[in-house]
């Protein structure tokens, strides 16, 4: 997840694909542009419960959601790897399987 200040919404991003984790890659480029724009780095934390604000925008404030990912081997529809399935009290849960090589 990408935190921005209000009244930006925050970006979840998936760096997965095809089996390959493209997080390593991400991650540097961003510090490294935050690091020439502003002169300092960025916070950067790994973790496998995410909080984010995905509906904030200039006329409301946005939820605060709470996203925790599981691996599994049934997803609906057969065929994806992921899926999203929505909680109660501002809460998701991404279900995801390894990509088959």
């Amino acid at each position: 997840v990408v935190h921005f200040k209000a009244p930006d919404r925050d970006i979840a991003i998936d760096l997965g694909w095809k089996g390959e984790d493209r997080t390593c890659e991400f991650v540097t480029l961003l510090y490294q542009t935050c690091w020439t724009l502003n002169g300092t780095p960025p916070d950067i934390e790994f973790t496998d419960t995410i909080r984010f604000d995905n509906v904030r925008s200039q006329k409301r404030s946005g939820k605060t959601y709470t996203m925790t990912f599981r691996q599994t081997n049934d997803i609906k529809p057969v065929g994806h790897f992921c899926q999203f399935v929505k909680g109660k009290n501002n809460t998701c849960e991404i279900l995801w399987m390894p990509h088959p090589r």
